[in-house]
């Protein structure tokens, strides 16, 4: 069964990379963003599915090893893009801080909330089990066991 599953990822990791490969004369600079952009998305996926399977000894573990390129080249790009906003958008920096740390906020307070619920309904306890619902702690929480890379 571990084998079936394996391939099925494979496969939908080959179908995703080879769907709209095309050959070009010649790219523009936003078409070669776009496209790189897209590749992005493909090595986000390989990121989550390389932190599952990082440690473990099935036929997905190449996928662990090759996470490590794949956040390489996703932060390559999302540097691009940062760098390309900046100069394509008017006031960019002004208002880029203000969104993305109230948005990361807001994902990892929602995050919190998930893993309490779910480790109250858990019959595994885990160390947010003796953490208390104060508005004080909960805040703490949401910058010390998530988001590490806001700080």
């Amino acid at each position: 069964m571990d084998i079936i599953l394996s391939l099925l990822v494979y496969a939908a990791f080959a179908t995703l990379f080879l769907t709209g490969i095309k050959k070009a004369p010649s790219l523009s600079r936003d078409e070669c963003y776009k496209r790189l952009n897209g590749l992005r998305g493909i090595m986000a996926l390989e990121i989550v599915i390389g932190h599952v399977v990082r440690y473990e000894n099935s036929y997905l573990m190449p996928l662990g090893k090759f996470m490590l390129i794949g956040v390489g080249f996703f932060f390559f790009v999302s540097g691009w893009g940062l760098c390309k906003s900046y100069y394509e958008k008017p006031h960019y920096l002004n208002t880029f801080l203000k969104t993305r740390f109230g948005y990361l906020a807001g994902v990892a307070f929602i995050a919190l909330i998930v893993i309490f619920i779910i480790d109250m309904l858990s019959p595994v306890k885990t160390d947010f089990s003796s953490y208390s619902l104060e508005i004080k702690v909960i805040i703490q929480s949401i910058f010390v066991r998530t988001n590490w890379y806001i700080r």
